[in-house]
């Protein structure tokens, strides 16, 4: 009555059905259904053919994929700036040269350098440039003709040497130290708007009309000379001016004569006139 374990031994038993007539229940297709080992006297276990295996526990579902890691942040954007080039030319002594770039409200120095100039870029604000010479006569015109340039390029890291720079600030002839006031944003000068087209060249005035003939009346001398026509000749004088106005031969002649007081003369050399 102590069962087949465990009191003394470790016994069990095993209940297998398979689907198929006659087929071991130790083949494929055999299910233990019932099995027991640690019971009192007697060990009963009721079951029922056929016998429906239970189906397969569904495999478990796929671990989902790991989520990718967040975007990283974009790195911040560096603050607007306006790129400058201070190009120097230094008179013979160039040891004596060097210059500052201060912020105008904080009073700090930003860049500073010598007779190499420089270039760099900076933010919408207010600065001095100071530009020295140790000795103190400046670098031009005693020892030299130095001079020095700022110039400013509109685009974040453009060369302020590239289009779109514009020359803001300039010197040479001063004493120790030249310091000059500029703001940024530097807005260029408007271009200066171009001459106006020249007029065109006015017209000659007109000429004048010719002057119109003061009015005439026509006429015409007839002459039917004598048999000696050479002999004959004529003229029309002005009576006022005595101007002879036509004379002519035996042939008579014609023209236009203005209103006034004329004299016709016809003339035989011999003397016995053209008749008879």
């Amino acid at each position: 009555g102590d069962g087949i374990c465990c009191a003394v031994g470790n016994g069990r038993f095993t209940l297998t059905v398979a689907h198929a007539y006659k087929m071991r229940a130790t083949s494929s297709g055999s299910h233990p259904i019932l099995s027991g080992s640690d019971f009192g006297q007697v060990s009963s276990i009721r079951f029922s053919l056929p016998y429906l295996a239970p189906p397969p526990s569904p495999p478990p579902p796929p671990s989902p994929p790991p989520s990718p890691p967040p975007p990283l942040p974009p790195p911040p954007s560096p603050p607007p700036c306006t790129w400058f080039l201070l190009e120097i030319v230094p008179d013979n002594n160039p040891s004596e040269t060097s210059w500052t770039l201060v912020d105008a409200d904080t009073r700090r120095v930003l860049q500073a350098g010598g007779a190499e100039g420089g270039e760099g870029c900076i933010t919408d604000g207010n600065y001095i440039l100071s530009v020295r010479d140790e000795y103190g006569d400046g670098i031009c015109c005693a020892v030299g003709n130095g001079r020095f340039t700022l110039t400013v390029a509109h685009a974040y890291k453009m060369r302020a040497t590239s289009s779109g720079s514009h020359p803001i600030l300039s010197g040479s002839d001063f004493g120790q130290v030249s310091s000059i006031r500029f703001s940024l944003p530097y807005l260029a000068p408007p271009p200066s708007p171009p001459p106006p087209p020249s007029p065109p060249p006015s017209p000659p005035p007109p000429l004048p009309p010719p002057p119109s003939p003061p009015p005439c009346t026509w006429f015409l001398l007839e002459i039917v000379p004598d048999n000696n026509p050479s002999e004959t000749s004529w003229t029309l004088v002005d009576a006022d001016t005595r101007r002879v106005l036509q004379a002519g031969g035996a042939e008579g002649g014609e023209g236009c004569i203005t209103d006034g007081n004329y004299i016709l003369s016809v003339r035989d050399e011999y003397g016995d006139g053209i008749c008879c």
